[in-house]
């Protein structure tokens, strides 16, 4: 039988930040799955209208919300940093294809060079390539936004904040509606 719901017991702030993160982890129902997510207590669990209200007060949208902001971040610097990560193998495969064109250089005749030539022009290039972009990924991934600004700006030639102009954008269908 389904635990019954109470409405007129007083709920302890540990209990309503339990059942916020039980709403949150259970994607923020608002309806009557609602029900299912909260969790048990001995008296029962609060009616869906309770329920409501905190979220209503203590501002619950806006705290998932900014859960959310904080996950998308996270997921951001993971995938960054696998990125780097495989970027940073790459080199290694780079660096490895260099060393075995200029081992067979050595170890070899002339006659077959366009091989050791052609392995260590591919490592060369793939050693660099690889290790420029994972440098660049991991200095960017570590920037806050005031410092990837002023990259950003570095990068296009722009000067300080009086070189840019700042507005709100306007709809001119409005403008003109308006005019005749």
């Amino acid at each position: 039988m389904p635990t019954p719901f109470v409405t007129n017991k007083p709920f302890d702030e540990e209990y309503i930040e339990a059942t916020f993160y039980a709403w949150y982890e259970a994607g923020r129902p608002r309806n009557k799955s609602i029900r299912d997510c909260l969790p048990e207590r001995e008296d029962g669990k609060p009616a869906r209208s309770t329920v409501d209200d905190w979220i209503k007060n203590y501002g619950w949208i806006e705290r998932a919300d900014a859960l959310d902001v904080q996950r998308s971040n996270l997921l951001d610097q993971r995938a960054i940093e696998r990125r780097a990560d495989m970027l940073e193998r790459q080199a290694k495969i780079g660096k490895a294809l260099l060393d075995k064109g200029y081992e067979y250089i050595e170890e070899n005749e002339p006659a077959s060079i366009a091989e050791a030539v052609k392995l260590v022009v591919e490592g060369k290039n793939m050693e660099r390539e690889s290790l420029g972009y994972s440098e660049i990924l991991k200095k960017y991934s570590r920037m806050q936004n005031t410092e990837l600004d002023q990259e950003l700006r570095k990068l296009l030639g722009t000067g300080e904040d009086e070189d840019i102009i700042e507005g709100d954008s306007v709809d001119v269908t409005e403008i003109i509606n308006d005019a005749t």
